[in-house]
């Protein structure tokens, strides 16, 4: 049976944007209904809403479309694929082997969601957010340094009061609301040296794949999460789908011995250095996509892509007070109560 003749999993994100995915496959279905389960809904998305539509298939043998380009990752991960980028709808098919599913999605999938967010005076910003009080605190940074760590930090050592928002993308509208992108945890082997209450959550093959990616990462460099629902990592925990954004904090590397926050005014929030950030998680997007449509075109595009962004975050930075947070070089220094109590009063502020 083709893939386009199975029933199709359909996800909405807030109205924003949606994603149609219609594969043959039982272990790409099963990731995607895993992955994305917080925002799964039935029947078809409303075409109102700009869309992304994934079909694909196990890689077997010759790929029998023409004019597909090949892609890989770390010479695991290999897939076939053909994009086509329309400012209301993304269309991805692919064939791929089994561990090409997570990559299609983050590389390519993912991405697409973001790019057609841009059209609807939003973005999706490379963060992790939690909630105190009903208001959000958003954490931003440079891939590694911290924001998942200090994300499960301030809702295990916080309590009741500080709730799940969002683990690796937040929604931010020009007018002001942050809203969750709720995918699962991606969990390292590093988060339980600070949060070792997560070992207990685990199961026993999820321990033993912990420590395989950590001696992958180790030996060849390949970062390779553990995904848990966030449910079974944080229960009885709430997971608040909207909010009233309190502050966003740009983590960063420096020298001090302690972590050191610090205000920013609205003229110095640093609106190139986030665009910057955000792109740089795009990088595979922007080559992927580069493959299949014209330099020219897809030039252009991402260069509108970018403007549009850049716009959303001028807005946004009016908004939301900004702030840096330093971090020194030894991540257990962020287990650390004034600094709670610090971002604690800018969500109370």
């Amino acid at each position: 049976m083709r893939a386009e003749a199975l029933p199709a999993l359909f996800f909405s994100y807030h109205n924003l944007v949606g994603e149609k995915i219609i594969t043959d496959d039982a272990g790409a279905r099963r990731f995607f209904a895993e992955e994305c389960q917080s925002h799964e809904v039935e029947g078809e998305l409303s075409q109102d809403i700009p869309q992304v539509e994934l079909v694909y298939h196990k890689l077997s043998g010759r790929v029998p479309e023409v004019g597909f380009a090949r892609a890989s990752h770390k010479m695991m991960a290999r897939w076939a694929y053909w994009v086509s980028v329309q400012p209301e709808r993304v269309a991805i098919r692919a064939y791929g082997n089994p561990l090409s599913v997570s990559l299609i999605h983050h590389m390519l999938v993912h991405q697409s969601l973001r790019y057609l967010v841009s059209f609807r005076d939003a973005l999706m910003l490379h963060a992790g957010a939690v909630v105190h009080g009903g208001r959000s605190l958003i954490l931003t940074g440079q891939g590694g340094v911290g924001k998942t760590t200090l994300t499960s930090l301030l809702v295990e050592r916080g309590g009741p009061e500080w709730s799940v928002h969002a683990d690796d993308y937040v929604f931010l509208t020009a007018s002001g609301e942050s809203l969750a992108y709720l995918t699962r945890a991606h969990v390292y082997r590093s988060l339980l040296g600070l949060v070792p209450e997560v070992k207990q959550i685990l199961t026993g093959a999820e321990r033993v794949r912990l420590e395989a990616w950590w001696r992958l990462r180790t030996l060849a460099g390949i970062k390779w999460p553990v995904r848990v629902p966030l449910s079974r990592l944080w229960p009885g925990r709430t997971v608040v789908m909207k909010a009233s954004p309190a502050a966003l904090v740009l983590l960063e590397r420096g020298q001090a011995s302690q972590p050191l926050l610090k205000r920013l005014p609205p003229e110095q929030a640093p609106v190139d250095d986030l665009l910057e950030m955000n792109f740089d998680e795009a990088r595979h997007y922007l080559e992927l996509v580069g493959k299949c449509l014209p330099a020219a075109e897809w030039q252009s595009l991402a260069a509108d892509w970018r403007q549009r962004e850049k716009a959303v975050l001028q807005q946004v930075v009016q908004r939301i007070p900004v702030y840096t947070l330093t971090i020194p070089q030894q991540t257990a220094q962020l287990d650390n109560s004034a600094l709670f109590n610090s971002l604690a009063g800018l969500a109370a502020a």
